[in-house]
């Protein structure tokens, strides 16, 4: 069963604090994912296929905590819009900590909920439309050279042959840097904006190996979302980090995984990058605890995050 709250942590991966970032067999704690680079010509363009979408909307998510609590959202959110796709189904797979390189063993192993989904159809009769990978919240932005970042890439583009098998495409959901840093990687992610970039960086790494596989791939920007509402405060005169600001408040407690808040902006970046279409007036569904402004200006900023995405493919 999906988690419904996203305040509840991801499993801890222990390991040696690292500050260093070149001698690095890194820490790990909860859950994220890698992002894209210009598409190879002779591979279909992966939004193109998911804006051919309109007569149904099977999405799959493959994720971990950060992902448990966006999946229900999602879907209510999906179900908002004014024409409901047909077949409708929105499900997952989302245990905690779990990195890509996990989830495409447990692809491989006969009876592993998602080795049934991936094998529930086929090229010419697929099961599901897009599977939404999310990689564990730190691994994509460690050094290339890592092992822990080779073996979670590596996953991504063994998931992404799969879902190519299936007849699907792949969306990355490219996650956000910790609000306040990392504290266990303190050099290497010593604040929110720079761990930002290093993410964006390692998803977009991910997407290029995908597409150099052979293989579509989209992103949605659900990182470079938060990081508007970030500098937007910025931008007028406002402190991001206060207590209770805009931005501190799309997170939960701990710093890392989402409030509702968050959730609603990661569930309008993924339902925007999946539809091709803005949410802003299209899907305008919000849970009772956010305003109907605050919804506005979140899916605002998830429209704004999906169009500069764009923009770059």
């Amino acid at each position: 069963m999906p988690l419904m709250d996203a305040e509840v942590p991801d499993g801890t991966l222990d390991g040696m604090l690292v500050d260093d970032a070149s001698s690095m067999d890194s820490t790990l704690e909860d859950g994220e994912l890698p992002d894209a680079s210009p598409a190879d010509a002779s591979v279909p363009d992966a939004m193109a296929m998911l804006g051919l979408l309109a007569e149904s909307h099977r999405v799959f998510f493959v994720g971990n905590s950060y992902t448990g609590g966006v999946i229900g959202r999602y879907r209510s959110l999906a179900m908002s819009g004014a024409v409901l796709r047909d077949p409708f189904q929105v499900d997952g797979v989302s245990p905690g900590g779990r990195r890509l390189d996990q989830h495409y063993a447990n692809a491989r192993a006969d009876g592993n909920p998602l080795q049934v989904a991936l094998t529930e159809g086929s090229m010419s009769m697929p099961a599901w439309d897009v599977f939404v990978l999310q990689d564990q919240s730190q691994v994509p932005g460690f050094p290339e050279g890592n092992a822990q970042y080779i073996a979670s890439r590596d996953g991504a583009v063994g998931i992404a042959g799969l879902v190519d098998e299936a007849g699907a495409t792949v969306l990355l959901y490219m996650t956000w840097g910790r609000r306040d840093g990392d504290t266990r990687n303190p050099s290497l992610y010593p604040d929110f904006l720079t761990m930002q970039e290093r993410l964006e960086q390692g998803y977009r790494s991910y997407a290029r190996a995908i597409r150099e596989a052979g293989y579509g791939v989209s992103i949605a920007p659900v990182g470079p979302a938060y990081r508007l509402v970030y500098q937007d405060l910025v931008d007028k005169g406002e402190d991001p980090n206060v207590e209770g600001s805009g931005f501190h408040v799309l997170y939960s407690g701990d710093g890392s995984h989402p409030s509702l808040e968050g959730i609603y902006l990661t569930s309008s970046v993924i339902l925007g990058a999946i539809l091709g279409e803005p949410m802003a007036t299209t899907h305008t569904w919000a849970p009772d605890r956010i305003s109907a402004e605050r919804a506005d200006a979140l899916r605002r900023f998830a429209d704004m995050a999906n169009q500069a995405e764009w923009a770059r493919e």
